[in-house]
């Protein structure tokens, strides 16, 4: 198993100025984590940001109920939960109780369904490890073609992902089951269809609008929305900052409900915030590729 210190010096080298959370050995141990791990925990602790996962802990006795990306707590999770992080489809990252020592995520998109992410914090530890070293590879692979990118794009060599995901499984066979959360994750959120560059697809981003249109003094919208090539925005510092906030959650909207989700207004994010969106504001729209064909193919 990795050590404190073997980990600290591994994740630091690649990492500038980690922010690493720690928590209590006797509220881990009263969520059956082993004297091992609370040791770990107590000593290195873990990344604050960590690859695809998100770890935070904010004092108290005891850990947060699951709760989605707006901090809005689950209704019908499984009692007893604990919550220590989020997956970066903000699927809550949890301890629980029956199944000691066990690090689990619930899966928004199918009932909140337990997944078993590692079956102990120094696996998951080491696995965090060899994850970051995936990245590194494939950041250098692209440094030395000139391609900044190389890894957002997954435009590196194939046989880093299945490095990666052979010395996971080495590490953690069990967390490689077939209902476990790195299987989905490496097949889902790392496949090549999804991930790498396609000349032959549809990959370019559209933007469409509605023209607004005065008529006796009375605003009317167009009803044909326009293919717009670029769009111009007028807004203060601050109404970006939020607009970038929108497009963040409703990327990960995206990436949490796959297919199913359909689309998000920006007026309503600002509704959920209780941010004013003064009159007149002109809305912004969020669907996926996956909603627009469909309402193509309905049309």
């Amino acid at each position: 198993m990795i050590t404190a210190a073997e980990f600290l010096e591994q994740w630091n080298r690649s990492n500038e100025s980690p922010q690493y959370v720690r928590y209590p050995q006797a509220l881990m141990a009263s969520c059956g984590v082993s004297a091992g791990d609370r040791l770990f925990l107590a000593e290195a602790g873990l990344p604050s940001i960590a690859n695809q996962l998100h770890f935070f802990f904010e004092g108290g006795e005891l850990l947060p109920p699951p709760a989605d990306g707006h901090g809005r707590v689950l209704q019908g999770a499984p009692s007893g939960l604990g919550m220590i992080g989020s997956t970066a489809e903000d699927w809550p990252i949890c301890l629980d109780p029956a199944r000691p020592g066990q690090i689990l995520c619930l899966r928004l998109d199918s009932d909140l369904l337990p997944q078993l992410v590692n079956s102990s914090f120094r696996q998951l530890a080491a696995c965090l490890i060899a994850y970051r070293n995936t990245v590194d590879s494939a950041i250098a692979h692209g440094d030395s073609r000139g391609n900044e990118d190389a890894w957002r794009n997954r435009d590196y060599p194939p046989e880093l992902d299945a490095q990666m995901q052979a010395e996971m499984q080495a590490i953690d066979p069990a967390a490689f089951s077939p209902d476990g959360y790195w299987p989905w994750h490496f097949t889902t959120s790392l496949a090549p269809s999804n991930n790498r560059f396609d000349p032959s697809g549809d990959r370019a981003m559209k933007i469409y609008g509605h023209e607004r249109v005065f008529e006796r003094d009375a605003e009317q919208i167009s009803e044909t929305p326009l293919n717009l090539r670029e769009a111009t925005i007028v807004a203060t510092p601050g109404q970006i900052r939020n607009l970038a906030q929108f497009l963040l959650e409703a990327a990960d909207e995206m990436d949490r409900f796959g297919p199913k989700f359909d689309h998000e207004h920006f007026c309503d994010f600002c509704k959920r915030r209780g941010i004013d969106f003064a009159s007149g504001s002109a809305d912004l729209i969020v669907i996926s590729k996956d909603s627009a064909a469909r309402i193509a193919a309905s049309g």
